[in-house]
């Protein structure tokens, strides 16, 4: 989904895309987010990216576009078993990817887990943004703000232990933001 933001906005930013398609594309999109099949997302905090990125928040329709519609004709001839195993077995954990974000997301809504942070949270959610060091776009799963501090958190699916690379990842992002409080999570 991040590849259609950007090459959208991109497109709409150096007009290489006329008044009439910009203006198609807003009203199919506005359609597509009444219906609750495409969500539009901001950056959590100032520091972050201020473009939002659209993404399909329906799993059946996600499921759908990537897994069965560009094998329809084989599941359509007795051959999804074959494809399964070929093309779409190895896929199933990115795709689980971002529905673990999802379910990470509302765990952390839960009332037995809102008692035990260290602050009042103002503001939640992905974060996303330049590393101008790096010089390149970075992306946190969870992130809240609050008047105490701030939680940062990576989602990872995997059937395993996470690497300590991963945390000291989470670490080095977490310079972007600012705050002197910083409380670390991986899930």
């Amino acid at each position: 989904m991040y590849h259609f933001n950007i090459v959208y906005y991109d497109l709409v930013y150096y007009d290489l895309l006329d008044y009439d398609l910009q203006y198609d594309m807003n009203v199919y999109l506005k359609s597509l987010i009444d219906l609750h099949i495409v969500s539009k997302e901001f950056s959590v905090g100032k520091q972050g990216s201020g473009k939002p990125l659209y993404q399909v928040s329906d799993q059946m329709y996600r499921f759908w576009y990537r897994f069965v519609q560009p094998y329809q004709r084989y599941v359509e001839t007795d051959r999804g078993k074959e494809i399964y195993y070929a093309a779409v077995q190895g896929q199933i954990p990115a795709f689980m990817g971002c529905i673990f974000e999802e379910i990470v997301f509302e765990y952390m809504q839960l009332p037995s887990v809102r008692q035990k942070m260290i602050c009042l949270i103002t503001e939640e959610g992905r974060w996303w943004g330049s590393d101008p060091v790096r010089r390149q776009e970075v992306e946190i799963d969870y992130v809240s703000l609050g008047s105490g501090g701030t939680i940062l958190g990576e989602a990872k699916w995997r059937n395993g232990l996470l690497l300590e690379s991963v945390y000291l990842e989470l670490i080095e992002k977490g310079r972007l933001l600012a705050g002197e409080k910083r409380i670390f999570s991986l899930q």
